[in-house]
């Protein structure tokens, strides 16, 4: 039996598609795109611009009695003040490319990349228990702010595919 040039794409095509389906059952893209923040967070916590954010925030809490949730605050407040929001092109978002801190600071980010910087600026900060939260084509933070009580930096949605600690 003789294939078709047709017959040989469809069989190409259909091998193609059940090996990317196993790679994304195997690897999801959030947990590939948790691993690339995180050593992008990492890489950035002991820059010196990380230290002198963390420095500001400091002394903007130095009077309160809570300085963790005081951090968490300013952080937040800190980043959605001085951070633009700009659009991942496709290849950015493919690849899960230009979120390291340092690169937001410069030329602002998105979703992933200003959850990172805010990541790096608290780890920086010693707070602890903070999450990222993978949604819908969209990442952000969880934060323990106190034995009961969490807060959210740009969650919007209640389905979340992929919680991942990173501090």
């Amino acid at each position: 039996m003789r294939l078709s040039k047709l017959d040989i794409f469809f069989l190409v095509m259909g091998s193609i598609t059940l090996i990317l389906s196993l790679i994304a059952v195997l690897f999801p893209p959030e947990s590939v795109g948790a691993s690339i923040l995180k050593q992008a967070i990492d890489s950035a916590v002991n820059s010196e611009r990380i230290g002198e954010i963390a420095n500001e925030i400091k002394a903007r809490c130095s009077y309160w009695r809570d300085k963790k949730q005081c951090y968490i605050r300013e952080t937040f407040n800190w980043v959605n003040k001085n951070v633009n929001y700009t659009n991942d092109d496709f290849f950015e978002q493919l690849f899960w490319l230009n979120n390291e801190p340092e690169y937001t600071l410069e030329h602002g980010n998105d979703c992933e990349g200003k959850a990172a910087l805010v990541v790096a600026i608290l780890k920086r900060l010693n707070v602890t228990n903070i999450y990222l939260v993978f949604e819908d084509n969209h990442v952000c933070l969880l934060v323990r702010e106190t034995e009961k009580n969490f807060k959210s930096f740009n969650c919007y949605d209640d389905e979340v595919l992929y919680l991942y600690k990173v501090g």
